[in-house]
């Protein structure tokens, strides 16, 4: 996702800075007020950007201090310089907690400006929401230009009769040798991902006849940033099981596997746990994991 370019040149200048020592934890010359030094309180940023956040930290050993940050939208980070981007227009309260080596904590708070949303909820034929609805069948994507499926009822029962249900898990298959990468993967009896694709290109799913699995890296831009069990925006992508989804991306080295992506934590989640686990991305195709679709925005 990208970041404004002079908030981004502000941010990358404080953190080399405070790597060099010059300036650590983007401290102000001569200060050792604790508290947050980036954004500013009252800045507006666009939905679903980057937003680089920096601690003000005392010049004597920095590194003695544990920084915690709470973004007002239910996600959390760690660290005296990070990343958040925010899916929803409006206001938010940033919390940032700093906590020195005897347990002795401060806070300070500012204000954000989100002025647009990253999501679009769509109807079951495509049209736009207002971001308040409560009955969608697709979520539009505007930093990818993606239309994504939205899952339903989960409740610990698979149903295939249902290609959208939420419990439903699926072998890798795909009986296409120019897009499997060379190997097809397992097939089932409606319980593999073609099977799955096909059902939703069949009824032309929310007018659509391109659905497709994601591709790794289009998979991976749906981790919510510091979001935990499921690491994914519940107010736009509800029913979302913790657990591995299938992308359509067969590994180059080993035919036999494919990426899938773990969605129980994100990486900026906080646990070194859930960083390996979600970035442990390659599974064999004869494994049962989840499956979201996924067709370009027209």
């Amino acid at each position: 996702m990208a970041v404004d370019k002079m908030h981004l040149k502000f941010f990358s200048f404080c953190i080399v800075l405070g790597l060099l020592g010059i300036l650590p934890g983007c401290v102000l010359p001569g200060g050792d007020e604790r508290g947050i030094a980036f954004p500013r309180s009252g800045a507006v940023f666009n939905g679903g950007r980057d937003i680089g956040f920096a601690a003000r930290l005392p010049g004597d050993e920095p590194d003695s201090y544990t920084v915690k940050w709470d973004f007002g939208d239910n996600a959390t980070a760690a660290g005296p310089a990070v990343t958040h981007a925010y899916d929803r227009k409006g206001s938010y309260m940033v919390t940032c907690t700093i906590i020195d080596q005897y347990e002795e904590s401060i806070s300070d708070t500012i204000t954000l400006h989100i002025n647009s949303s990253r999501y679009r909820k769509l109807d079951s034929l495509g049209a736009e929401l207002p971001d308040d609805a409560t009955d969608w069948t697709m979520v539009y994507d505007a930093t990818t230009d993606l239309v994504w499926e939205v899952k339903q009822h989960k409740d610990g029962a698979p149903d295939y009769a249902n290609p959208h249900d939420a419990d439903n898990t699926y072998t890798w298959y795909d009986g296409n040798e120019n897009t499997n990468g060379g190997d097809a993967g397992t097939e089932g009896e409606g319980t593999d991902t073609e099977d799955f694709i096909s059902e939703l290109n069949t009824e032309e799913y929310g007018g659509f006849s391109s659905w497709r699995l994601p591709d790794c890296d289009e998979l991976e831009t749906l981790l919510g940033s510091g979001r935990y069990n499921p690491a994914i925006n519940t107010d736009f992508f509800p029913n979302t099981v913790a657990w591995y989804y299938w992308s359509g991306t067969t590994y180059v080295d080993f035919t036999y596997a494919a990426c899938h992506i773990y969605f129980m934590g994100s990486p900026a989640s906080g646990t070194v746990q859930s960083r390996i686990i979600a970035l442990n991305h390659y599974g064999m195709k004869y494994l049962e994991y989840h499956a979201r679709a996924v067709c370009p925005g027209q």
